[in-house]
């Protein structure tokens, strides 16, 4: 059974980040990291809502490696797609994504929350974005909701 939609602090923070970037630099693109899937499809909603069907694209671990790749080279070469949604483990090594320069992680990866290492899968995500061939200043967004996941 389907319900409806019930939009979160997280949500709309992504929300205010994205409008933010849409309206003050309208030609650069973002990736928005989650390590839920489940989370990812949440946000496809909202953002198709806010910002229509064609500016947003996902990148995640479900999708063979040939799908994978279209969805970098559609990401990179087009110019209403904008945003994508990277599952954070899927998208933390052996991918350049340097035609985007906005990273939000909407999560922080677990072993962050635990402070037992040093969050190297957030690095090695972001580092996607920030990486040689890079020709923009690259923002990166982290959000946090105390006594959350």
């Amino acid at each position: 059974r389907k319900t409806d939609f019930v939009s979160s602090t997280k949500i709309d923070r992504l929300l205010e980040i994205l409008t933010d970037i849409h309206e003050n630099h309208e030609d650069e693109k973002v990736i928005v990291f989650s390590q839920f899937v489940s989370f990812l499809d949440m946000l496809e909603g909202p953002i198709k809502q806010a910002f229509g069907k064609k500016s947003m694209g996902r990148f995640q671990g479900s999708m063979n490696a040939k799908a994978r790749n279209e969805m970098v080279q559609k990401f990179e070469g087009s110019e209403d797609m904008n945003i994508l949604l990277v599952s954070l483990k899927c998208g933390s090594l052996g991918l350049n994504l340097t035609c985007a320069n906005h990273v939000v992680l909407t999560d922080l990866w677990y072993t962050t929350l635990l402070k037992k290492v040093e969050p190297a899968v957030e690095n090695q995500a972001i580092d996607r974005v920030y990486r040689l061939g890079q020709q923009k200043d690259v923002e990166v967004h982290r959000i946090v909701i105390a006594g959350s996941i």
